[in-house]
């Protein structure tokens, strides 16, 4: 009896030691730190791909301490609804377009000037030689910039062919709303009749013929399922869309300095090479859209020129009302060094 008692008393403090060593270990398990982003790129994407690696990487890395939440294709809402968000805290962070990136710091919009940048080793150049600057204009607005995303070089695309200076009055062109740069720009190179609308609400505009014309990437837009609603692109480009991945600064300085160092690192191992593969995957698109009927408008050297240099007469104009004069100054002639190599 007493010994049958006591092979009880020791199967039952096998199973209570079990069962709180099990309880150390999944509350061991449990992240302490939940990272929660949000992004307007399609889930199906190589943007989406990255996000996963990310996710991937800083959860390994940190052995579970940290868990990241990705809201991906606007789950979260547009970029002014989800830079409210992270201000309540109930998002830390965010990977922004150049209009978030503008609503963060306006002085992050002289990059979409058009023509500006114009090729890709203009980009690189410009992103990697300036980012300590880039990341100082985050910082003042209270945010810790990662890195760049890619997003690409825009094409107008139209359901007409624009053939001349004249033709740009009679599309209605899209610009995002909340972005008076970009649309004041757009009139003052001869898109007078623009459309501002949240970037979520301009496929059924296009649908409904509320609005006929768009800039954009063509990976982007065929993400978008834009291209539906066009009938041509444009065979330049008309000026580059960064992304920026963006944490809440307090936030970011909150968190353990080796979980800070792993998410840089995830950044600096990823970002780079997500560069390459959305430049390929634009090839590609552009190709694909070509081959689905979408035909490319012809452009006359004339017409590219007077392009340009109505733009580059804007730069200025905007200067210390938009973005710092310095900051535009500092820019072009980086890009003058840079292009004289």
């Amino acid at each position: 009896m007493m010994k049958t008692a006591g092979k009880i008393a020791l199967l039952v403090g096998t199973i209570i030691a079990g069962a709180l060593l099990g309880f150390s270990r999944a509350e061991a398990a449990a992240p302490q730190y939940v990272i929660r982003l949000a992004s307007l790129a399609p889930a199906e994407s190589c943007w989406g791909d990255f996000a996963q690696k990310v996710k991937t990487y800083i959860e390994e890395r940190s052995r579970g301490r940290a868990k990241i939440i990705w809201y991906m294709s606007g789950a979260a809402g547009d970029e002014p609804v989800v830079l409210n968000r992270i201000e309540k805290g109930e998002l830390q962070g965010a990977v922004l377009t150049i209009n978030g990136m503008g609503l963060l710091n306006p002085e992050f919009r002289v990059l979409l000037l058009p023509f500006l940048i114009q090729n890709y080793a203009e980009e690189d150049f410009i992103l990697d030689s300036m980012f300590p600057e880039f990341q100082q204009l985050a910082e003042e607005k209270g945010y810790a910039l990662l890195g760049f995303t890619e997003v690409g070089f825009n094409r107008i695309f139209t359901r007409e062919p624009l053939q001349s200076i004249q033709d740009l009055s009679r599309v209605k062109m899209w610009t995002w709303g909340g972005e008076d740069l970009v649309e004041s720009v757009l009139k003052g190179v001869g898109f007078s009749n623009t459309v501002p609308l949240p970037l979520l609400e301009v496929k059924s505009a296009l649908e409904r013929g509320t609005v006929t014309a768009y800039y954009c990437p063509c990976y982007a837009q065929a993400g978008l399922q834009w291209y539906r609603n066009a009938g041509y692109m444009s065979d330049y480009t008309f000026g580059y869309s960064p992304g920026a991945v963006v944490i809440e600064n307090k936030y970011f300085q909150s968190l353990p300095a080796d979980i800070q160092n792993t998410i840089r690192q995830a950044m600096d191992f990823i970002l780079k090479p997500l560069r390459v593969v959305v430049r390929d995957e634009e090839e590609k698109a552009c190709r694909i859209l070509t081959r689905q009927g979408m035909k490319v408008n012809k452009s006359s050297p004339e017409f590219i020129a007077e392009l340009k240099r109505r733009s580059t007469l804007l730069y200025y104009k905007y200067a210390d009302k938009e973005y710092r004069r310095e900051l535009l100054q500092k820019i072009l002639e980086r890009l003058q060094k840079f292009r004289s190599r």
